[in-house]
């Protein structure tokens, strides 16, 4: 089935519900529930957040310095869109990860202890905007300074952004900032964006920097951050971090009610009127693919200005589609379909990729459906990772038939199109292929 033809599918699909009011009917080959229901019984039920409250306003000054690379703040002014209390206030569906962030700097600050974090997740899970809160909300209680080391990703370019940022005179070299550093009355929060962009054949500049922590104590505070949850085993584990082991933090990718909090509230915001069933829709369909935050931001700006007056100063408000739905279909069959996204595969795509691969070593290359299907909600369950049902779950398979990774042959037989290294690559998630190999699926 191609893309299009499946997308008329649903949008037919969806009609017929919107103007019945009636269940979507069970259509999809892709649909057994009662594995679902077996493999998933025991699923933990999600985590619900505590609301943090608000604080003072940044100062301008502060601000300046804690300035990063254009795709740092691409994510941190998405997602400071979303967040109703001030500038300093966490953002919603991320108020445990503010949380522990700032109780962990407070701590090491007040006992004078050691202390490097690590901070990985999805793309759009509000990592970097996150962090920067966290920084604006401990005010001048501590220094910061943010390294973005996709531009900086040698040592002595790493040393020149840290003195450019702070300010700091003389060589900027090991020993010259190691001087300075004993100096400040306050910790150094150092926080390293995409860190993984430091990891090279010597790791010079990554030792250096996790380094700091045990030579200079709490004066530096290091904070990596990375989208591979796998990072910290790879190169981290080499290093000597003293007595005081490193802290990781997950950031999940955000779920549909997650979402669907977040864009109603834009909409209260904005005064928008957009369909709830699109809101709905929106959240469920991104929430399935990746759970990135800046997807859904997208469908909804592209929504909006669909839906603007072709005259900006007539009195009259905007008006709701006719159909809500087809407007995001068509938009997510636009952003899924784009060259950038066909490099970067969402993580559900990637989790099915990952189980094609182990059932194709295991079964001789060729396996049906109904195993991927069981052997996709078994993984899912030992790995806790958010699984999907139905139409979600075919959605995510269809993009890896659309792409051309796999394909239905005769007898209903499914087979990898592409080799081995070529699946590893667009998985790229080190941790998760070696959590898969190890079940016996």
């Amino acid at each position: 089935m191609s893309p299009g033809t499946a997308l008329a599918e649903q949008v037919k699909t969806l009609e017929i519900s919107s103007q019945s009011g009636a269940k979507t009917p069970d259509t999809r080959k892709m649909k057994p529930t009662n594995l679902k229901n077996k493999y998933m019984q025991q699923r933990t039920p999600e985590k619900k957040s505590r609301p943090l409250s608000s604080s003072e306003k940044t100062p301008e000054k502060r601000a300046k310095k804690n300035e990063s690379s254009d795709s740092s703040d691409s994510e941190c002014e998405s997602n400071e869109q979303l967040c109703t209390s001030s500038s300093q206030g966490a953002l919603k569906a991320r108020e445990n990860e503010f949380e522990s962030l700032k109780s962990w700097i407070l701590e090491s600050k007040s006992g004078k202890t050691s202390l490097s974090i690590y901070v990985s997740g999805q793309p759009g899970t509000g990592k970097t905007a996150t962090t920067t809160r966290v920084l604006a909300h401990l005010g001048e209680s501590i220094k910061s300074c943010i390294v973005n080391c996709a531009s900086t990703n040698t040592k002595s370019a790493l040393f020149k952004t840290i003195f450019q940022s702070l300010d700091l005179p003389g060589k900027p070299n090991v020993e010259v900032f190691e001087e300075h550093v004993k100096k400040f009355k306050v910790p150094l929060v150092l926080v390293l964006d995409e860190i993984d962009h430091l990891a090279n054949r010597r790791n010079e500049a990554l030792y250096a920097a996790f380094q700091w922590p045990v030579t200079l104590s709490y004066k530096v505070i290091i904070l990596g951050i990375a989208n591979s949850i796998d990072l910290t085993e790879r190169l981290l584990p080499k290093l000597e971090l003293g007595k005081h082991p490193l802290k990781r933090l997950v950031f999940e990718p955000y779920t549909k009610d997650d979402i669907v909090e977040i864009l109603n509230d834009k909409l209260k915001q904005e005064e928008a009127a957009i369909d709830a069933k699109a809101i709905e829709l929106t959240a469920r369909k991104v929430s399935a693919m990746s759970g990135d935050l800046r997807t859904a931001l997208h469908i909804f700006k592209q929504q909006k200005s669909r839906m603007m007056p072709m005259n900006p100063d007539s009195s009259e408000p905007p008006k709701t589609p006719v159909n809500g739905c087809r407007e995001v279909l068509s938009i997510m069959n636009n952003v899924y379909s784009s060259p950038l996204a066909r490099a970067h595969l969402p993580l559900q795509p990637r989790i099915l990729l990952a189980v094609s691969l182990a059932l194709s070593t295991s079964k001789k290359s060729k396996f049906d459906r109904n195993s991927l299907i069981r052997a996709y909600y078994k993984a899912c369950e030992a790995c806790r990772w958010p699984s999907l049902e139905d139409d979600d779950l075919y959605s995510a398979f269809q993009t890896l038939e659309s792409q051309s990774f796999i394909r239905q042959i005769n007898g209903g037989k499914l087979v990898l199109q592409v080799d081995v290294p070529t699946a590893k690559s667009a998985i790229s998630d080190n941790a998760m292929l070696d959590q898969i190999g190890l079940l016996q699926l």
